[in-house]
C-alpha cells in the first residue's frame, strides 16, 4: 500500500507491506520538498513534487522493490509548471529548539527572495489545527509575496504532526504558551541573525493560527506590525457551546470531556485564561479578521468578540464578513478576496512606507 504523510517539514510516498506491517519511506533519497500519491496501477505510480520554489510536477515511475526506495532517475516527469518568480525564491528547514521550554526541539520553514536591496519584511505564518504541519511545498501567495520582497516563515510548533506522538501531545494543556512561544522563538531567531527586518513583522494565520497570531501581537505587542487572521479561536470558554468540536475546547486545555456534564466554572476559567482575548488589551498592531458567516468550528461570534473589544478601544480593527462562506474560507471569490485583496493591502499598508489606494 502506498501513501503520502508528512515526516517533519516534508511529505514524503511511504509504503506499508501489509504482510510483515512494516512502513519504508521511499522518497528519502530524492529531493526534499513536497511529494503526493495520485494513483498506483501495474507496477507504476502516479505522484506529484512541489517545493517553495517549485511548483508542482507531475511524474510516474515504476514502483521499487520493497526493500529499495526510489532514485532521481527513476522519475519520469509528463506535466509541470514554472513561474518567474521560481529563480527568486529560496528555501530552508531551520531546527529549533528552545531551553527549559517544556517542549521539544522543533522546525520552520524560512522562505525568502534571493536577491534583495535591504532586509526584507517577515510574515510569521502559523497553521491551524493545531495538529497539522506546514511541509516544504509550492503556495501561489508565498511566491506572489516573495515577488513583492517579502519573506515568510512557517512555524511547525509544538503540537504539529509529523515528528512523533509525544510531540503532538505535548501541546494538550499548554496552547497559548507552548506554541506561542514556538513560533515567537523562531521569528525572533530570525531577526537575530539578521535575515529579516525587525521593524516590519506581520501575523497570519487561520483557526488554531489565527489564535496564535491574535495571541502574538497580544503578548508581544511592540513586536508585530499588523496581523491578517482568518476565522479566529479568540476565547476558547465561549467557543465552548457554539462550535461543532465542543471536544476539543476540553482536549487543547487539558481538560477532561464528558458530554453528559457541565463544565465547572474552574474549567470555564482555564479554557479563558489560555484565550487571546485576555491579552488583547494589549494590542497595538492593525488587526484585520477574515469571517466566514457560515462557519460552524470557529463561528463568527469568535471574531465578532474581538472585534467589539478593540473597535472600543479605539483600534485599528477590519473586518471582511464573507455571507456564503464557512471554515476554509475556500471558494474561489473568498479565496481570492482574502488573498489577493485584504491580505495583501493590509500587509503593504503596513509594511511598505507607500500605502496602496483604498479603491483597489
Amino acid at each position: 500500500m502506498y501513501f503520502h504523510d508528512c515526516q517533519k517539514s516534508y511529505r514524503e510516498i511511504m509504503c506499508l507491506n501489509v504482510n510483515t506491517k512494516s512502513i519504508s519511506c521511499i522518497t528519502s533519497d530524492t529531493e526534499k520538498g513536497a511529494y503526493a500519491v495520485f494513483d498506483v496501477f501495474d507496477g507504476l505510480l502516479l505522484g506529484r513534487y512541489a517545493n517553495p520554489a517549485q511548483p508542482m510536477k507531475i511524474f510516474i515511475a515504476e514502483l521499487p522493490s520493497s526493500s529499495d526506495g526510489f532514485k532521481e532517475t527513476d522519475f519520469c516527469e509528463i506535466a509541470t509548471t514554472t513561474v518567474s518568480i521560481s529563480d527568486n525564491i529560496k528555501w530552508e528547514v531551520l531546527s529549533l529548539t528552545r531551553e527549559n521550554s517544556g517542549g521539544y526541539p522543533y522546525e520552520a520553514l524560512f522562505v525568502s527572495p534571493r536577491v534583495v536591496e535591504s532586509l526584507p519584511p517577515l510574515i510569521v505564518s502559523s497553521h491551524g489545527g493545531p495538529h497539522i504541519s506546514s511541509v516544504a511545498d509550492f503556495t501561489v501567495w508565498t511566491a506572489c509575496f516573495i515577488g513583492l520582497g517579502y519573506s515568510v516563515v512557517f512555524v511547525n510548533y509544538n503540537g504539529s504532526t509529523g515528528y512523533g506522538q509525544d510531540f503532538m501531545k505535548s501541546l494538550l494543556g499548554n496552547v497559548g504558551t507552548l506554541d506561542v512561544n514556538d513560533v515567537q522563538f523562531a521569528a525572533e531567531s530570525l531577526v537575530k541573525r539578521g535575515s529579516v527586518d525587525a521593524s516590519r513583522v506581520f501575523a497570519h494565520g487561520g483557526s488554531h493560527g489565527g489564535f496564535l497570531s491574535v495571541h502574538l501581537v497580544s503578548q508581544f505587542p511592540d513586536f508585530y506590525k499588523a496581523t491578517f487572521v482568518r476565522n479566529p479561536v479568540i476565547n476558547i470558554a465561549s467557543m465552548r457551546n457554539e462550535t461543532d468540536i465542543m471536544d476539543w475546547t476540553h482536549s487543547v486545555t487539558g481538560l477532561p470531556y464528558d458530554p453528559k456534564a457541565t463544565p465547572t466554572t474552574d474549567q470555564y476559567s482555564k479554557m479563558l485564561e489560555m484565550s487571546p482575548i485576555v491579552h488583547a488589551h494589549k494590542i497595538k498592531a492593525a488587526v484585520t479578521l477574515a469571517v466566514g458567516a457560515e462557519d460552524h468550528r470557529c463561528p463568527p461570534s469568535q471574531a465578532r468578540e474581538l472585534y467589539t473589544l478593540l473597535h472600543a478601544q479605539g483600534k485599528d480593527v477590519k473586518v471582511f464578513l464573507y455571507p456564503k462562506d464557512c471554515h476554509p474560507l475556500m471558494s474561489v471569490d473568498t479565496d481570492a478576496d482574502c488573498y489577493m485583496h485584504s491580505m495583501c493591502i493590509h500587509v503593504v499598508n503596513h509594511l511598505q512606507k507607500k500605502q496602496l489606494p483604498s479603491n483597489i
